[in-house]
């Protein structure tokens, strides 16, 4: 065959002798480049397909197939995919919450007035109660000073005539800025005069309110007679309406009755108290908050 029929044979037999991974089809170059570049090409071929090597981030491109790239690139593209499909997860779950989540929106302006007008009425209440308790905290401090004067007293009085206090029940003489809460608990007579003004100007409150009742029950008595005579006045007799309306002022009237009662009793109390107090004597407990202990 000659030396070009050996070199041929010889070419074949090496290429049947690799492993059959490492076989790749080669382009047709023609006889020559067959001859010539057989071992270079096969060189090539198995440098390209060693098994257990694995493609990192430098070497990545865009023909690189995923089962070559290294586990770690591999797990981090799964990790991506599986955040993709929450997110799209997550947006269709939304789309299909936010119709009705805007009805429930629509009703937000109407909760927000209500409880703005809750916390306007807890706010007034507050602001309220507080002025209460400081008023009730000097009101505290007022008794607790009137008591101290009181408990003075008497001691002094149960005392023998030779260890009375001098000058206990005599007025003190002194001028506005000078006077303080413990000048006011030595000066009895400063102290009743005290009291008994602000007695007097409770019942000057009583017998006002009590004048404008009566003035206002007369009006209300007034009206009464009035509904009273058109109802006797009807020829077919009173309607169920005017029934109702008659033990309506029936029952105003009885209302406003009591209110009377209980104010001339409370009036009627205010004037027995003064009039003791006129006369000199001490009354060691009032319930109304007047001071008196």
């Amino acid at each position: 065959m000659g030396a070009y029929g050996s070199m041929l044979i010889l070419s074949y037999s090496g290429g049947l002798n690799q492993p059959a991974q490492a076989q790749t089809p080669q382009p047709t170059m023609g006889l020559g480049a067959s001859l010539g570049l057989g071992s270079l090409s096969q060189s090539t071929s198995q440098q390209q397909t060693v098994p257990g090597v694995r493609i990192d981030l430098s070497n990545l491109k865009g023909t690189t197939r995923f089962s070559d790239l290294q586990e770690n690139l591999q797990k981090t593209i799964e990790d991506i995919d599986k955040f993709i499909l929450n997110q799209i997860r997550h947006q269709e779950e939304l789309q299909s919450f936010m119709p009705g989540h805007g009805d429930m929106l629509e009703n937000v302006p109407d909760d927000v007035k209500f409880v703005t007008r809750k916390y306007e009425g807890a706010r007034s209440a507050l602001e309220s109660d507080a002025h209460a308790i400081e008023a009730a905290r000097s009101l505290v401090n007022q008794d607790a000073d009137h008591a101290r004067l009181s408990f003075r007293a008497i001691d002094n009085l149960k005392l023998p005539q030779q260890y009375h206090t001098p000058n206990l029940w005599a007025p003190r003489q002194q001028s506005a800025g000078t006077a303080n809460a413990e000048t006011d608990g030595q000066d009895l007579v400063g102290f009743f005069s005290k009291t008994a003004d602000e007695m007097g100007e409770q019942l000057r409150r009583y017998e006002k309110n009590l004048t404008e009742i009566e003035t206002h029950l007369h009006g209300v008595q007034d009206g009464l007679v009035e509904q009273l005579q058109k109802a006797m006045a009807t020829k077919n007799g009173a309607t169920s309406a005017t029934d109702e309306k008659i033990q309506e002022l029936v029952a105003v009237l009885r209302d406003f009755e009591q209110g009377i009662l209980k104010v001339a009793g409370e009036v009627g109390s205010a004037r027995e108290g003064m009039t003791r107090l006129q006369l000199g004597e001490f009354v060691g407990n009032d319930n109304r908050g007047t001071g008196i202990y």
